[in-house]
């Protein structure tokens, strides 16, 4: 195991990959694994998310990061009433196509995109979850997404690698990202972070 520190106030912990040779954030390694996924799985996460936060504030556009198949998205589309229109985001283009060819989700738009790279337009509601422990750079991932919201970022992660798989590269604590975001709240296996959330709104 490889402590980095990337300048924050808490390290990055970087495991070695089980699969000797492989880099999980290569898109074609997404799309086999999205091929081989099935249809749906992610919901569970933003059901989560809605226990610990109020996802009924969430307004404008939306935009999902590392969206997969959609299901997220479609999870929160009855939740969330005042957001205008909805958009998912992901690294795999087999994802991508997969939530623009569902009937179901032809309320909002995807595209394919590596958040380690700047996106081309801003979003009132970011949401960014078990993403980050995927990517080669986390602290760039978390200021692209910053500067593409507009009012609102939720990033959450797993807590100390307690969902631990073998394609995470890092391992996050209450520690990490202090210059970038807030601490929202910490439970057994995940941790979440905030920009622009206002309490005042519950």
């Amino acid at each position: 195991m490889i402590i980095l520190d990337f300048g924050l106030k808490g390290g990055y912990e970087i495991f070695f990959m089980k699969k000797a040779g492989t880099f999980y954030h290569e898109r074609t390694v997404w799309d086999d694994f999205l091929k081989a996924k099935g249809d749906s799985w992610r919901h569970r996460d933003y059901a989560h998310l809605e226990s610990i936060f109020p996802v009924n504030i969430f307004e404008g556009t939306l935009l999902d990061v590392g969206c997969a198949l959609g299901d997220g998205i479609l999870y929160l589309t009855d939740k969330c009433p005042k957001v205008t229109k909805f958009y998912g985001a992901d690294i795999s283009i087999v994802g991508v196509k997969k939530c623009q060819n569902d009937p179901k989700l032809s309320h909002a738009n995807f595209f394919q995109h590596d958040v380690c790279e700047k996106f081309q337009e801003k979003y009132d509601t970011i949401i960014c979850l078990q993403t980050l422990e995927h990517v080669p750079d986390p602290e760039k991932a978390v200021r692209n997404l910053r500067d593409a919201a507009n009012k609102l970022l939720i990033v959450g992660t797993p807590h100390l690698d307690k969902r631990g798989d073998s394609d995470h590269m890092w391992s996050f604590d209450e520690e990490d990202f202090v210059n970038l975001l807030s601490f929202y709240i910490q439970d057994w296996k995940n941790i979440y972070w905030t920009w622009g959330y206002d309490e005042g709104k519950k």
